[in-house]
């Protein structure tokens, strides 16, 4: 289903307004896109969920922006990256340089080396030197809690919530952190083909009706009597006559989209208008449109309205038919 929402965020990318839909983290550390958030007002899909099902159909593309982590405990901190003692996983365990007797190998800091009378002396394996020079200079990470020393160091993401631990300082192993990954999007290769079918076929219902006598609004949000909002692709009314009719331009209609056009029709009592812009319609689609009283027409290219469609079966599981079908109208 392609919703007026769908269709005005390609619109904004075709006409200029936005060069692409780019990711934030909100407070609540999810990963959201704002400008997404504002076209889609009042629509239900998740903006994530309406710029990935563009994206599948080469619409959108995207490309990967980056990770963040979040706390897998309090759920709201962002992870950096730190370092951890093996042993008893504390932080505070520092690239330390030491001094490394060659004989048994011992690595310590400068002042190990020294005994109570000034003397250079390895405690390991009691060896002395004449001067400090003589032991070999290396680095190990030492944990100042436990006082293990590491060559290498363990891997850990420490949450900066310090408020949502008790004591603060939460820290975890990079793989329990909760992983989001960061796309931004752009409009696609079939984007402007697309986008000019869709317009195409909702500008010429809306002229079709305009000749009638009905006023005419498109990309319409209507209010019906109890409250509840309805977006909707084409809204006409004739206030003289007490009748009016809705449209719902989608590629590849399902049975759900007639499901909802019957319930908008009914709450504004008006005439159900169901256009395939690919021409081909599901029969489980059209068995549903007729029990439903949602009438099926297509636009030609020349602008034609008619209501000859090719009807098959299982159309919503064949996606390489449906490929070949989107690729023949570019």
């Amino acid at each position: 289903m392609v919703s007026p929402g769908k269709l005005r965020l390609v619109s904004e990318l075709a006409e200029g307004s936005k060069d692409s839909y780019r990711p934030t983290v909100d407070e609540g550390r999810d990963v959201t896109y704002p400008a997404v958030d504002e076209t889609l007002v009042s629509e239900e899909t998740r903006p994530k969920d309406a710029l990935e099902s563009l994206t599948e159909r080469e619409i959108l593309e995207r490309t990967f922006e980056g990770k963040v982590y979040t706390c897998p405990e309090c759920r709201e901190g962002e992870m950096t990256y730190a370092t951890a003692c093996p042993r008893c996983q504390s932080l505070y365990i520092v690239d330390t340089e030491l001094l490394q007797c060659g004989g048994c190998g011992r690595a310590a800091p400068p002042e190990a080396f020294e005994d109570d009378d000034g003397e250079i002396v390895c405690h390991g394996c009691g060896s002395t030197m004449e001067s400090m020079d003589q032991l070999e200079r290396t680095s190990r990470y030492r944990c100042h809690d436990c006082g293990e020393q590491h060559v290498t160091p363990a891997h850990a993401l420490r949450c900066e919530n310090e408020t949502g631990h008790r004591g603060g300082g939460f820290a975890c192993d990079p793989h329990d952190a909760v992983e989001h990954a960061l796309f931004r999007y752009r409009l696609g290769e079939s984007g402007e083909p697309w986008l000019e079918t869709q317009v195409r076929a909702r500008r010429t219902i809306a002229e079709a009706l305009e000749d009638r006598g009905y006023a005419v609004e498109e990309d319409a949000t209507v209010t019906t009597d109890a409250g509840s909002q309805h977006r909707l692709h084409v809204y006409a009314t004739d206030e003289l006559l007490g009748k009016g009719a809705v449209v719902s331009v989608h590629e590849q209609p399902t049975v759900g989209d007639v499901d909802a056009l019957e319930t908008t029709a009914r709450e504004l009592s008006a005439q159900a208008l169901l256009v395939p812009t690919l021409g081909v319609v599901d029969e489980s689609v059209v068995n549903r449109a007729d029990a439903a009283d949602v009438r099926i027409v297509t636009v030609t290219d020349e602008g034609e309205i008619e209501r000859e469609y090719e009807v098959t079966e299982n159309l919503g599981d064949d996606r390489s038919f449906l490929g070949r079908l989107t690729s023949s109208l570019r």
